[in-house]
C-alpha cells in the first residue's frame, strides 16, 4: 500500500501541532499555579508559611517522581497515546477542582489528581514525537526545538494571565487559584486521536523502507552509474 507524501506530511504536521499544543497547555496550567498556590494557602485558607511550604514541597516533590511511572506506563501498558490523553484528563480534573469557589476541602484531592496527572502526562508526549518523525534526523531536531519552545511559551503565558486574572475577575482572586487550564487540556487530548493513525502510517513506512533497504543489501547487485560507464568505454 502506497502512501501519499504530501498526506503524510499534513498528519504529521497536525499531530505536532496537536501534541505541541497540548504541552504548551500542560505547561501553562502547572507554572501557572505553582506560582499562585502558596500565597493562595497562606493569605485564603490561613495556612502557617511551614504547613504551606510543607504542602507546597510535597506536591513537587510528587510531580517531579511520578513521571518515572508514567513513563513505565508507557511504554509497558497502555501505550504512548493512551497515557498522555489519560494524564491530560486528569490533569483537566485537577485544576478543575482547584477553580471551586469556597471549597477549601478540595485542595489536597485537586492537587493530588494534578500531580498525578502530570506524572502520567509528562514522560509521553516527546516519546511521541521520535515516533512521528522517525528515520528524518532533520525533521526530528526542529521538532523539538519548537516542542520545547512550548514549555517556555505556555510558562510565560501562565504569568502574564495570572495577573490579567487577578485584576480583572477578583472573585476568581478571592475564592480559588485562577488556573484556567482545565478545558485548555481537554479539548487538545480529544483531538489527540488522530495520532494513533499517524503513528501507525508512520510506523508502516519506516518497516517498508527497511525491509526494502535490506533486500537491496542481500540480493541486489551494485548499480553502476554514469561515471563507472564512461570509465569502462574510455578504457
Amino acid at each position: 500500500m502506497s502512501h501519499d507524501p504530501g498526506t503524510t506530511a499534513r498528519s504529521k504536521n497536525l499531530g505536532f501541532v496537536t501534541l505541541f499544543l497540548v504541552e504548551l497547555w500542560e505547561r501553562f496550567g502547572y507554572y501557572g499555579m505553582t506560582a499562585v498556590i502558596v500565597l493562595f494557602m497562606v493569605q485564603r485558607l490561613a495556612y502557617s508559611d511551614d504547613r504551606a511550604n510543607l504542602t507546597f514541597g510535597a506536591f513537587t516533590a510528587l510531580a517531579y517522581a511520578i513521571p518515572a511511572a508514567g513513563g513505565y506506563i508507557g511504554d509497558k501498558l497502555l501505550g504512548s497515546k493512551r497515557t498522555m490523553v489519560l494524564g491530560a484528563l486528569v490533569l483537566a480534573g485537577g485544576y478543575s477542582l482547584l477553580a471551586v469557589p469556597d471549597r477549601p476541602a478540595l485542595l489536597f484531592p485537586a492537587l493530588a489528581l494534578v500531580a498525578v496527572g502530570g506524572g502520567i502526562f509528562k514522560a509521553n508526549p516527546a516519546n511521541l514525537i521520535s515516533r512521528l518523525y522517525e528515520g528524518d534526523p532533520a525533521r526530528i531536531d526542529s521538532a523539538f526545538t519548537m516542542y520545547y519552545m512550548a514549555v517556555n511559551v505556555g510558562a510565560t503565558a501562565s504569568q502574564i494571565a495570572n495577573l490579567t486574572m487577578l485584576r480583572v475577575v477578583s472573585r476568581a482572586a478571592t475564592d480559588a487559584p485562577p488556573p484556567a487550564v482545565g478545558a485548555g487540556l481537554a479539548v487538545p487530548s480529544t483531538l489527540d486521536v488522530r495520532t494513533r493513525s499517524i503513528a501507525r502510517s508512520t510506523t508502516a513506512t519506516s518497516a517498508k523502507m527497511t525491509r526494502s533497504s535490506r533486500r537491496s543489501s542481500d540480493g541486489a547487485k551494485p548499480m553502476k552509474g554514469a561515471w563507472w560507464a564512461a570509465t569502462t568505454r574510455r578504457t
